[in-house]
C-alpha cells in the first residue's frame, strides 16, 4: 500500500504579529493537513491566511484585519 500526504505549518510573517499575539511568538500558528500542497494551501486560505508564493511569507487572518483601512 502506498500512503501519501502532505503538511504546512504556518507562522504569521506580519510586522504586528508579535505586538497583537504576544502568547504565539515562539509557537506554531497553523497546521494543515491534506493530500498535496495546493489542498492544504486552500484549506489555509479558507481559514483567512494570505499566503505568498513569491515571497515566501504567510500572514495570519489577525495581521490581514489589523492591517485593513476601516
Amino acid at each position: 500500500m502506498i500512503v501519501g500526504g502532505y503538511s504546512l505549518h504556518l507562522y504569521c510573517d506580519g510586522a504586528r504579529h508579535a505586538e497583537l499575539h504576544p502568547n504565539k511568538l515562539g509557537s506554531l500558528d497553523a497546521e494543515f493537513a491534506g493530500h498535496d500542497e495546493a489542498d492544504c494551501n486552500r484549506q489555509a486560505r479558507r481559514k483567512g491566511w494570505r499566503l505568498n508564493k513569491q515571497q515566501g511569507k504567510a500572514y495570519c487572518p489577525a495581521c490581514i484585519k489589523a492591517r485593513s483601512p476601516k
